[in-house]
């Protein structure tokens, strides 16, 4: 995925010069929405990958990056400021590393396992629905599609018991 990790990090950057001082340390964090949404966008087998802006206005791919990690409330630039377009037409080469990112990208979330962070999940919600967070089910939620649609490989009991689990959890938690 190099070229896709250099468009990536070029977008990183220009948001650094963009936003300065303003939160250094939020700056990791749009990097890696920016990641997660860029890998969405692969999965969904678009044919063309665009980053740009238009006068304060970006691509929904950078908003979701700027709204999540905190640089911006609406994902608008500031005044005046604007992205050097960039493009990525999406070939099988990157849609297969994106494919093995995501695979790598869960093992690192999920540690020991996926099926034993839902379980984790469960056993903490029966002391409080308030000790699981909303963001915490939406990322299982997110790992759980991805299971459900195959990107991801799973046992399939594991598969089937974590679906419902999480379905539980949403349905509690909702209440």
């Amino acid at each position: 995925m190099n070229e896709v990790d250099g468009i990536l990090n070029d977008i990183t950057y220009q948001t650094i010069e963009m936003y300065g001082n303003h939160g250094p340390g939020s700056f990791p964090y749009f990097r890696e929405y920016l990641e997660d949404i860029v890998l969405f966008e692969i999965m969904r087998q678009k044919r063309l990958l665009t980053f740009a802006s238009n006068k304060e206005e970006v691509t929904d791919n950078i908003k979701v990056a700027l709204i999540a990690s905190g640089l911006s409330i609406d994902g608008n630039l500031p005044k005046g400021k604007s992205y050097i377009p960039k493009e990525i037409c999406l070939t099988k080469k990157i849609y297969d590393s994106a494919r093995e990112r995501v695979v790598e990208l869960d093992r690192e979330r999920f540690t020991p396992s996926y099926p034993s962070k839902v379980f984790y999940t469960m056993v903490s919600s029966k002391e409080s629905l308030k000790n699981v967070a909303t963001h915490e089910l939406l990322e299982l939620g997110i790992a759980q599609s991805e299971r459900n649609c195959g990107y991801v490989k799973e046992n399939e009991t594991d598969r089937v018991v974590c679906d419902k689990a999480l379905k539980f959890l949403w349905n509690d938690k909702k209440k």
